[in-house]
């Protein structure tokens, strides 16, 4: 009889219930896991389509953030009074 036999044999009654319970905690661990990966890429999937349905929206509000940025800079005297929207001075009327 050799020494890890009797080890063996000592410590197994121990464990006997427990038979298997390693393999069930395992499973149950990756479907918890699972979940969780496909919660994140189902979350960036729908970021992503959102994002992409903005584009023009946020090129616009760019633009436009742009545009009162410039006139900042320039002083609100260079604000577009004509219809059109240009900045050049009108010809005085006779």
């Amino acid at each position: 009889m050799s020494l890890g036999y009797r080890f063996t044999s000592l410590i197994r009654p121990q464990w006997a219930p427990e038979k298997g319970s390693v393999l069930t905690e395992v499973v149950v661990a990756s479907l918890v896991l699972s979940i969780a990966i496909v919660g994140v890429a189902l979350m960036f999937s729908s970021a992503r389509s959102m994002v992409v349905a903005q584009g023009a929206e946020r090129v616009a509000f760019y633009l436009a953030q742009e545009k009162l940025e410039n006139l900042r800079a320039q002083g609100f005297a260079a604000v577009p009074i004509r219809p059109g929207g240009s900045c050049a001075a009108a010809p005085p009327t006779v």
